[in-house]
């Protein structure tokens, strides 16, 4: 996992720019977002290490990276317009038909997960920039590289949680 990151953010010019690296923690939070939303809180914790790799690979602490991930879970979770959990529950106690409102809520969950990726681009990592040393790649970005054993273990994860969303 950490030479995928390590390729891709080295691709998208994460040490280049403040704009590339925001971009990448945008991206982030919408994609930890989307887990929340599609299957749930609890199921993705297991998933925070990879934010944590994420934002190591933009020169950030380990801090961004686990508000990225926690944050765009659960903020995906509480507000998912699909979740049985959350809105199935709660409708059949309210006597409301089914996911009825999911238009709202999904103008909900895309409006805060903006809001959460600004906050951690403009205040978390300011906040970990005044307060501590960013962590660092076990190596330079230019020198990561993918090898055929990468892929297979990146085909293996991802089929994982392939069987995961759709299981």
């Amino acid at each position: 996992l950490e030479n995928m990151i390590g390729v891709i953010a080295n691709n998208l010019g994460a040490n280049d720019s403040i704009k590339s690296r925001n971009l990448i923690l945008t991206l982030g939070t919408f994609i930890y977002g989307f887990f929340g939303v599609a299957v749930g809180g609890e199921n993705n914790i297991a998933l925070v290490p990879i934010g944590a790799l994420i934002a190591s690979a933009i020169g950030c602490s380990r801090l961004v990276g686990v508000t990225m991930a926690v944050g765009g879970i659960g903020v995906g979770f509480a507000l998912s317009p699909i979740s049985p959990y959350t809105v199935g529950v709660a409708q059949s106690i309210g006597e409301l038909p089914l996911f009825s409102g999911w238009e709202l809520r999904l103008l909900m969950v895309v409006t805060c997960l903006a809001i959460l990726s600004a906050y951690i681009c403009f205040r978390v990592v300011k906040m970990e920039f005044d307060d501590g040393q960013p962590v660092e790649m076990s190596k330079a970005l230019h020198e990561y590289r993918i090898s055929r054993q990468d892929v297979i273990i990146l085909v293996i994860f991802l089929a994982g949680l392939a069987i995961m969303l759709t299981g």
